[in-house]
C-alpha cells in the first residue's frame, strides 16, 4: 500500500541557522525527520533548495541537515553537497506515506498541509496548523 502513496507531497522546510564543530557541518531546520515519514532514514530524498536571497550563501561539500529536536538521529538528510544559508527553504519530495501520522507531538506540533489548486490558482489548507490546544484536549488536569 505505502508503494502507492508515497511520493504523495513534499515537505518545505526553513533553514534557521548553521552551525560547525570540529569536524562536521550541520543546517538545522524547522522541520524533523519525522516530517518525511518512514523512508527518510533509509534513503536520500530529493531535496530542491530555494535561496533567501539577502545573503551570499555558503558553499558546503558536506553539511548534514537536521531536525529542530533534542534527538541525534534527527538528520533529514545526510551528506548535502551545495550552497546553503539561514533563511534559505529546503524542498524534500517523495514524502507522503505515514508522514502526516508519524509525526509526534514532540516539541512542537503538527504542521500544516497545503495543496495548489490549477483550477482556482490558489493554496488551499487541507489540514490546519496544530495547535498546542489540540495536543492538550484529551488530557483531564485535576
Amino acid at each position: 500500500g505505502s508503494a502507492l502513496v508515497g511520493d504523495t507531497m513534499t515537505f518545505v522546510a526553513k533553514v534557521l541557522e548553521i552551525k560547525s564543530n570540529n569536524t562536521a557541518n550541520f543546517a538545522i531546520t524547522s522541520g524533523t525527520k519525522f516530517n518525511l515519514g518512514l523512508l527518510s532514514s533509509e534513503t536520500k530524498l530529493p531535496i530542491t533548495r530555494f535561496s533567501n536571497q539577502h545573503s551570499k550563501p555558503h558553499r558546503f561539500e558536506s553539511i548534514d541537515i537536521s531536525g529542530y529536536t533534542c534527538i541525534e538521529a534527527d538528520i533529514l538528510y545526510k551528506g548535502y553537497k551545495g550552497p546553503l544559508s539561514p533563511h534559505d527553504f529546503l524542498v524534500f519530495e517523495n514524502v507522503g506515506s505515514y508522514s502526516i501520522v508519524f509525526k509526534p507531538p514532540f516539541i512542537l506540533p503538527n504542521v500544516a498541509i497545503l495543496e495548489y489548486n490549477e483550477e482556482t490558482d490558489a493554496i488551499e489548507i487541507i489540514k490546519r496548523k496544530e495547535t498546542y490546544d489540540d495536543i492538550f484536549q484529551t488530557y483531564t488536569f485535576g
